[in-house]
């Protein structure tokens, strides 16, 4: 979904021998799973700020972006770190 070459908002960070993943101000495990989400984010924000489109099956540009933002969020949950 979202163009590997195209630039990312976000960071790896290593603390001690851990790899970590910071976007948006919030600091993820370094993963697979976690890096995909990240990069549907952008992509559905990069969609939602640009003007909506109809597909040719009939989905709303906007509608999808938001359907893919929804997942991805809650994928990013399950690996947030939550420091105190």
């Amino acid at each position: 979904m979202f163009n590997a070459t195209q630039e990312t908002q976000m960071q790896i960070s290593w603390q001690g021998n851990k790899q970590f993943i910071k976007f948006q101000g919030r600091t993820f495990t370094h993963c697979e799973d976690a890096i995909e989400a990240v990069r549907n984010v952008e992509w559905a924000q990069k969609i939602l700020n640009s003007p909506a489109i109809t597909f040719q099956n009939g989905k709303n540009s906007h509608a999808v972006a938001n359907e893919v933002l929804d997942s991805a969020e809650d994928k990013l949950i399950d690996y947030q770190l939550v420091t105190a």
